[in-house]
Parts: C-alpha cells; structure tokens; sequence
C-alpha cells in the first residue's frame, strides 16, 4: 500500500513538472514574438524601406509608419472575413534576412517597399533605369517656381510587393505616387497609407480559409 502511494506521487509531480513546463515555454515563445497560434490573426511582416531616391528619408521611421497604419485599419462593417491583420517589424530590407525572421515571428504575409523617387520644384528629372520608357512630361519640372506658387511641390514614387511567405510570386507588384506641397517626410507617409490601403484589401480579399490551417 505505501508503495502504491509513492508512486501515485511519483506520477503526480511528473505530471506537475510537465504541464508547468509547457505553460513557461508557451510564455517564453509569446514573449519571444513566436508564431501567434490565434487562427483570427493574420500576421505580415514590413520590411525596411529601400530608398533608391535621390533624396533620404528615415527609412526605419516610414517602415513604423506603415506597420501603424496597417494596425490601425479596421476591418468594413458586415464583413465576412473578420479576421485581424497585424502588422510586425521586420528588420532587414533584403529578402532572404527579412523571411527568415517573418517565419520566426509566425508571419503570413511580407511586404517590400522601395522608395524610387522622392523631388521637389526644380529638382531635374532622375535618368531613366534600364528599359523605363516614360510617357508625358515630367511632374516635378513643370511645376510653377517656388516664388510663384508660395510653397514647395514634391513628388514620390513608392513600389511595393506584397508576398505569401515562401510564395515566390507576389500577390501583387505595383507602385503609388503623389504630388503635393508638403515635406518629404509627409509625402512617403502618403503613400505608406496607399500602401497600407492595398495590402489590407489584397489579403481581405484573397484570404479565403484560415492562415493557421
């Protein structure tokens, strides 16, 4: 009988010992930024802006700046897919680094975003890249001078790649620009939140089934 009673508690603090190590590895992995194992969150990772422009911009700043405004999106009213799309920091520009770190934070999805031109009134026309064909006159030098209009016109172009991680073609590849008489910081926030807009909509309307299944 005492035997019996030793082993019955033998097995209970085996069993103790488990399931408190598992609750503290679950924990450690949270605190980790581990893959979120909630099936309603879709997890994307941003990567570092690249700036082929001719002129900087914190290129870190603007990466925060789109992971803010993709979490402070919410889904349409009545929508079907209720799921949340949160946004995470990723800390490499290049493809390689970037997936490897989006795995390890349980990413879905990873976007790419290249500022290629970033002007103001009077900056010349950037020479054109290999096979650019351009089409119409150029929207930074036709802008009326400074001491006519008062203000500073900029200009910013901005591609983006959204991709399914270890999908090697891009849900979608495109650009977005804007001319308006703001500061070159303000303009690439224009166009994080375009950026923002699309990413938001692709994976909405592409994500048809959970992304934990």
């Amino acid at each position: 009988m005492f035997r019996f009673r030793a082993v019955l508690l033998v097995c209970a603090a085996a069993l103790f010992c488990a399931l408190a190590g598992a609750a503290q590895s679950s924990s450690a992995e949270k605190s980790q930024g581990g893959p979120d194992k909630n099936a309603n969150v879709i997890k994307v990772g941003i990567t570092v802006m690249k700036n082929t422009a001719v002129r900087s911009v914190p290129v870190t700043l603007e990466r925060d700046r789109l992971v803010s405004a993709i979490n402070q999106t919410k889904p349409p009213k009545h929508s079907k897919n209720s799921a949340k799309i949160q946004a995470v920091a990723l800390d490499s520009s290049s493809p390689n680094a970037a997936n490897a770190q989006a795995r390890d934070l349980g990413c879905d999805y990873v976007v790419f975003t290249n500022l290629t031109d970033l002007r103001e009134s009077g900056d010349p026309a950037p020479p054109p890249r290999p096979g650019e064909v351009r089409i119409g006159r150029d929207p930074v030098a036709n802008d009326p001078s400074v001491f006519n209009r008062h203000e500073v016109q900029r200009y910013a172009v901005m591609e983006f790649q959204l991709f399914r991680l270890d999908d090697p073609t891009p849900r979608f590849d495109t650009s977005a620009s804007a001319h308006e008489a703001t500061t070159e910081d303000g303009i690439v926030s224009i166009l994080m939140d375009r950026v923002a807009s699309r990413v938001v909509g692709e994976i909405r309307s592409n994500n048809t089934r959970s992304p934990m299944e």
